[in-house]
């Protein structure tokens, strides 16, 4: 699914962010069907369960979100900014054309530690639309990808 956005939805940022966490979770399952390396495996599976809690933390979000309004230079700017980030993504694109790229575990890290830092910028801007109370939970979320990124460094 290729995801485009027309105007500033933070429904449909949330639902661009539930979708990246499924994609994720179904990478991360591929890749510890497909790797060799038993290490790696164990890890994959355990981040593709990392992702599927993540599904569930960012729905709860999104029944809290205010209104976000951004400071711009120019109408439109910040609305740019996000569809940058959305159309940039890893995951924006086909899953089964990533995963045949993939021949090595070394690819296969690589490939994940470039998801969690896609994943990271983009959710570094969810903060900017959740209530103070609620920017914690984001936070959290960054900080997991953050590990996972450490995690997966490690494995290299």
């Amino acid at each position: 699914m290729v995801w485009h956005l027309s105007k500033f939805s933070g429904s449909e940022l949330i639902e661009f962010a539930v979708e990246v966490e499924k994609k994720g979770e179904k990478f991360y399952n591929s890749l510890a069907e497909k790797c060799d390396d038993d290490k790696a495996s164990e890890l994959f599976q355990f981040l593709a369960k990392e992702e599927a809690k993540h599904q569930l933390d960012f729905s709860k979000l999104g029944e809290k979100l205010k209104e976000f309004n951004a400071r711009e230079s120019f109408e439109g700017e910040y609305l740019e900014y996000v569809q940058s980030l959305v159309s940039s993504h890893m995951f924006n694109r086909d899953l089964d054309t990533i995963l045949d790229k993939i021949s090595t575990t070394e690819d296969a890290i690589d490939f994940a530690i470039n998801f969690e830092k896609d994943s990271i910028v983009f959710f570094i801007e969810f903060k900017n639309m959740v209530n103070a109370s609620e920017a914690h939970v984001i936070e959290e979320l960054i900080g997991e990808e953050r590990k996972h990124i450490k995690k997966l460094t490690a494995l290299k």
